[in-house]
């Protein structure tokens, strides 16, 4: 996949910066008394407001505004109720937030309030159906206006994580939230053990390369398998995905499909999938696993520990199992070999396929981990 895939600016489906009236015009918006000074659009609490025609969004976003001297007072910031449209952000007097759906933010961090020192606010995860943006007030009725400025009017597609959040407000989006080395790309779905990742050598010991279907695989015998690859640095955003088919938990009821010093393993246990990325704590998926059926994961995990699990099979795109940005410590760095299929001490090896396996620099999507999905499926049918 390209590089540019990758950047959180390929979710943003609308955007509006309030350079000044005639650009704000000439992008299809319709501007009622708000007054527009050094590419910031001010509301005066009475009248403003301005309104976005030609919109089509359906599904859930996440919406990002910058705002300029707000005041503690009953207001919307915005409203997509028109035209029997769904979702609203609302600020009300006392400081707390009115809204349709959604996780709010304010200055890049998780908050459930706001106040005038706020400049940033996002909502995440807000249910919208939409063909018009009323920016400034209330869908119906001439109250409740927004009093401020605002220099910017984004939307974005999905649910950003607070990781996302947060680098979007400190301006780090381009540095952190891009995906740029793939550490590891291990595949045995051409018959032969292979890695077109950084780290070029793969030693595997016991493990079997079996047909599965038109493709093949990597069989582990869930005793003494294992494919070591080097070391690895597993600090830092990380994305990992792949596709498993388990026969069972694996030896010792803990088979590992990745792991290195024992900090960072991704592994079978108590009948779900799980990772940790220090040692501990561990955060594990929703639903159990299912044995002999290949089944196709996706987690996400910030350099702060910040992880999301997605889980998919053949026929089923993949969908967060378990819940939203959990928490595993801070990765620690490992000096030691890293291995598919077990871990270091060589006790937990694991039981059944392991076709495709593969690491990233930075955090993927869910758009785009289910591209990668839609790519990868037709190789372990």
């Amino acid at each position: 996949m390209k590089e540019s895939l990758y950047h959180i600016d390929n979710r943003c489906v609308f955007r509006e910066t309030f350079n000044d009236e005639f650009t704000v015009r000439k992008n299809g918006r319709v501007s009622t008394n708000v007054s527009f000074k050094n590419g910031i659009a001010n509301f005066n609490g009475v009248s403003s407001r301005i309104v976005c025609n030609g919109i089509l969004l359906n599904g859930t976003y996440s919406i990002r505004i910058k705002v300029k001297d707000i005041t503690l007072s009953n207001q919307y910031l915005c409203d997509f109720r028109l035209n029997s449209g769904t979702g609203y952000i609302h600020l009300l007097q006392n400081g707390n937030f009115d809204m349709s759906s959604g996780t709010t933010y304010s200055n890049g961090s998780l908050s459930s309030t706001y106040s005038t020192s706020i400049t940033e606010l996002v909502i995440s995860g807000i249910t919208v159906d939409v063909t018009q943006i009323s920016i400034g007030r209330r869908y119906t009725a001439d109250f409740e206006y927004f009093f401020g400025g605002m220099d910017l009017f984004e939307i974005y597609k999905g649910a950003l994580t607070a990781e996302e959040v947060s680098l979007l407000y400190n301006g780090k989006v381009d540095k952190e939230l891009n995906t740029g080395t793939t550490l590891l790309d291990y595949q045995s779905t051409n018959g032969v053990i292979e890695n077109s990742g950084k780290q070029s050598e793969l030693t595997p010991t016991d493990v079997e390369v079996v047909k599965n279907g038109s493709f093949y695989t990597s069989k582990f015998n869930g005793s003494s398998s294992n494919i070591s690859i080097g070391v690895i640095d597993n600090t830092g955003n990380r994305t990992f995905t792949g596709w498993i088919n388990p026969y069972s938990l694996g030896e010792n009821n803990a088979g590992h499909i990745y792991s290195d010093q024992d900090y960072n393993n991704l592994y079978l246990s108590s009948g779900k999938l799980k990772l940790n990325r220090n040692g501990s704590p561990s955060v594990a998926e929703s639903s159990d696993i299912e044995f002999n059926k290949m089944l196709f994961f996706a987690i996400t995990s910030t350099s702060t520990g910040v992880t999301n699990i997605y889980i998919g099979d053949k026929n089923t795109a993949p969908v967060l199992s378990g819940s939203a940005d959990q928490e595993v410590g801070s990765p620690i760095a490992s000096s030691t070999v890293t291995y598919i299929g077990n871990r270091h001490a060589g006790d937990r090896a694991f039981d059944g396929l392991i076709p495709k396996l593969r690491i990233e620099e930075g955090i993927l999507s869910l758009e785009q981990i289910t591209q990668h999905w839609a790519e990868t499926r037709k190789e372990v049918m």
